[in-house]
């Protein structure tokens, strides 16, 4: 990925060719033969590898499957394949899924995993993630393992604070956070990133999310701490 320049900061990096093209083909590549096999396989091989080490470490929560996942499929709707940016939201957990699915068939059973929706942002924290989840809802099957995951206290919902694009107050944020989890099934809250400008600003906000740590699944025997 190349984003030298001032795309990142900007913001404008993820409207690029280069991003929505990657992005589509990403969340779609475990639907092929080649698909898995050049990029799937590998992906799902750096996870178990994750898995391994987050045994060894006690002061690691969890694992995230992607960070931040973009949207993609923009540029197809100007070459005639409008669905592929339709079911962009639907492509990214069925590729969370499918990850899962495979992790589990590897012998990953005991991380905690974290999924986030598009850009790590929450249905209805803007007008644009309302109007894409309302579009573009989880299918069954995709709910289902994410709820198996969920009810074995093995996935958690990550989730950003930026303002923007978040449109609705950290409070909000929150609540919709929880709600959005309490729909994969129940599963804990993770505040993975958000920013503030001054310290005692910082402080308040992890004062107010520690109370969800309380749904959190109770710690895993791991190994005693070792390199990675």
């Amino acid at each position: 990925m190349n984003n030298y320049g001032s795309s990142w900061h900007e913001g404008v990096l993820f409207l690029s060719k280069q991003v929505q093209n990657l992005a589509s083909r990403l969340y779609r590549c475990h639907e092929t033969s080649e698909g898995r096999e050049g990029v799937f396989r590998h992906y799902v091989t750096f996870v178990t590898h994750l898995s391994r080490v987050w045994e060894r470490h006690s002061n690691v929560v969890s694992i995230e499957l992607l960070n931040e996942p973009p949207a993609g499929g923009l540029w197809d709707l100007f070459c005639g394949r409008p669905s592929r940016l339709l079911r962009m939201r639907t492509d990214l957990f069925r590729f969370f899924a499918a990850a899962l699915e495979a992790l589990a068939a590897a012998g990953v059973t005991r991380v905690p995993v974290g999924v986030g929706d598009i850009g790590q942002s929450l249905p209805g924290a803007s007008a644009a993630t309302a109007f894409i989840a309302c579009l573009d809802p989880l299918p069954h099957a995709v709910l289902a393992t994410l709820r198996r995951w969920a009810a074995a206290d093995r996935l958690m919902l990550a989730f950003h604070f930026y303002s923007p694009p978040c449109a609705v107050s950290f409070e909000r944020a929150c609540e919709l956070a929880h709600n959005f989890a309490n729909y994969l099934g129940d599963c804990p809250v993770y505040l993975s990133e958000f920013v503030e400008d001054e310290p005692v600003a910082t402080a308040q906000r992890i004062a107010q999310v520690r109370p969800a740590a309380s749904r959190a699944p109770p710690p895993t025997p791991r190994q005693a701490p070792g390199d990675v």
